[in-house]
């Protein structure tokens, strides 16, 4: 990303003149023919989406909890919230996800398939990245973006390059 190389840069100044942004590439026609080709059967129910590793740098803890407050605050609050992936912190999530008044709304999914994430993330009312540290170009937002999925990221600069804020997602 431009906030990452601006970085680099204030570190060592001459790696700017020698250095580009080359954003990751998405295929547009591949991932929607990977969202045909999976089997998964997301709910008809409304749902959040989180996609990604189960580490502190994601912050699902976070989400977990403002998840938690938005139910106790609003009950016509109506989407669940689901999570794919795995990681070191997936036991201690899941506990969290377990007390309060968000219990039974939040499910986790594990690792799945390319196939089947996109699929559930194709058929979410958004994706959420809930990051605290630098993101750079992440592949997650750009899919979801080419599954016309609305995406909530956090407020860093890395991904403001990518979502501008009430445009193409908050």
């Amino acid at each position: 990303s431009r906030s990452l190389l601006d970085q680099a840069a204030a570190l060592v100044p001459e790696i700017r003149s020698r250095a580009s942004v080359i954003p990751n590439p998405v295929d547009g026609e591949a991932i929607a023919e990977l969202v045909r080709s999976s089997t998964a059967k997301p709910p008809t129910r409304p749902y959040l989406v989180f996609s990604g590793r189960l580490e502190a740098m994601k912050d699902v803890a976070c989400l977990l909890e403002a998840y938690a407050l938005r139910i106790e605050a609003e009950t016509e609050f109506v989407p669940d919230l689901v999570i794919i992936g795995a990681g070191s912190l997936e036991e201690s999530l899941r506990r969290q996800a377990c007390s309060g008044a968000a219990a039974g709304r939040i499910r986790f999914l594990g690792r799945l398939s390319q196939a089947d994430t996109l699929r559930w993330i194709a058929s979410a009312l958004a994706l959420v990245l809930p990051s605290r540290c630098s993101e750079g170009c992440p592949n997650v937002l750009l899919e979801a973006m080419a599954l016309s999925t609305p995406i909530v990221v956090s407020d860093l600069l890395s991904l403001r390059e990518w979502v501008d804020h009430r445009v193409s997602g908050m």
